[in-house]
């Protein structure tokens, strides 16, 4: 009987969602590519420190899956040796801060709110949903490409009026 249980603790623990943060849509929003680069070998620095109830939860999720989103189509372009994906999070007060970085090589194109660019057909909705939120929030936004890695550094301040609301 031990035995059995056993077994099922480890069937368990095999299919549960991993648990990267304790607010279940970002959550739930990192599992889908942070899964997929674990698939494809990709090596993932992840720590991310957001809270449950978070005003901006469903908004965020979208952002921070088109950003991983695009990190890992990114990394797949990469020598393998040069691939390498990092999510960092936190609130600390009032401040959210948000850190989504990968290795890449190539030149990256910014427009003239220094965000990415592309001219490939059915891409670059991420972008414009980071547009949004940026607009929504109030956010500060910053997109660069520095040593060798591709970054987006995002900066809400959730005690502003109208985002906390």
């Amino acid at each position: 009987m031990l035995t059995y249980i056993e077994e099922l603790g480890e069937e368990f623990n095999s299919t549960k969602l991993p648990q990267y943060c304790r607010n279940p849509l970002i959550n739930a929003a990192l599992t889908v590519y942070l899964s997929r680069a674990r698939e494809e070998g990709i090596p993932t620095t992840i720590s991310v420190d957001l809270p449950q109830d978070l005003t901006c939860s469903g908004d965020l999720s979208i952002v921070l899956s088109n950003l991983v989103e695009n990190a890992l189509i990114a990394s797949g372009k990469q020598p393998e040796d040069r691939r390498n994906i990092t999510v960092l999070a936190r609130q600390q007060g009032d401040m959210l801060n948000i850190l989504v970085k990968n290795l890449f090589d190539a030149p990256v194109l910014l427009d003239e709110e220094g965000l990415p660019v592309t001219k490939v057909k059915g891409h670059g909705i991420g972008m414009k949903s980071l547009a949004r939120f940026r607009d929504k929030y109030g956010a500060s936004v910053l997109c660069q490409k520095k040593d060798g890695w591709f970054l987006t550094y995002l900066q809400v301040d959730m005690g502003a009026k109208g985002v906390g609301d």
